[in-house]
């Protein structure tokens, strides 16, 4: 309760000209306060009646608010290759996944004009390899016919391509996401999908279907 009445007066008296004007309920006497004692409860310095003077309260006043300056957001990262991604970006830009759907569409880039075929180094493509793996099981096999050694290096050649390349289908599926790589590892099927239809890249498209060939085969000469 407000027992002081340093700041409370006679109407008279001169006073800020945001004060508060009233009279006292009880002796109707006119009294004169502060905005910072409206909402408070005090006793009229006449009769010593208790009122609450009128007015809001300053506490209840609506405040400023303080605008913060704004901050630069990180780039996120896209959850299937993890390129940077910029903030309110719908679909990756190298992976053309599109993060309100889930699905993965194709992806635009500027056309820098035709690419002459034979800038990329021979050494870079598969061709070459795949001639020296066809001559080799060609080459075992044509002597497998005689001798069964060289029937078992065919084996173990087509073994090891077929193994090699299926990890690299792997690594691939992998990097797309967990549950296509859980799906390559378990279903061949869908692995082979996998390469033709979602994969982008060109080398698995030819070393993959090759070595499917080549399982077929080791089992029909297992027989």
């Amino acid at each position: 309760m407000l027992t002081a009445f340093a700041q409370i007066g006679n109407l008279g008296e001169n006073h800020p000209p945001m004060d508060i004007k009233f009279s006292c309920p009880h002796c109707q006497r006119h009294i004169q306060a502060g905005p910072e004692y409206a909402g408070l409860q005090i006793n009229c310095p006449s009769c010593n009646g208790q009122f609450v003077i009128p007015g809001t309260p300053a506490s209840a006043l609506p405040q400023p608010v303080a605008v913060a300056a704004p901050q630069p957001v990180a780039a996120a990262a896209c959850p299937s290759c993890a390129a940077p991604v910029a903030p309110g970006a719908v679909i990756c830009t190298r992976c053309g996944l599109n993060f309100r759907t889930g699905q993965r569409g194709t992806t635009t880039s500027v056309v820098k004009g035709p690419q002459d075929p034979w800038s990329v180094p021979w050494y870079k493509t598969p061709w070459p390899y795949l001639g020296v793996l066809v001559a080799l099981l060609g080459l075992f096999y044509f002597l497998g016919q005689k001798n069964p050694a060289y029937l078992l290096g065919f084996l173990g050649i087509a073994v090891v391509y077929s193994l090699t390349v299926h990890i690299m289908v792997l690594v691939a599926a992998f990097r797309d996401s967990v549950g296509t790589g859980f799906m390559a590892l378990c279903i061949p099927f869908y692995a082979l999908y996998f390469v033709l239809r979602d994969d982008d890249n060109p080398t698995l498209k030819i070393l993959y279907p090759i070595g499917v060939i080549l399982n077929f085969a080791m089992r029909y000469i297992a027989k």
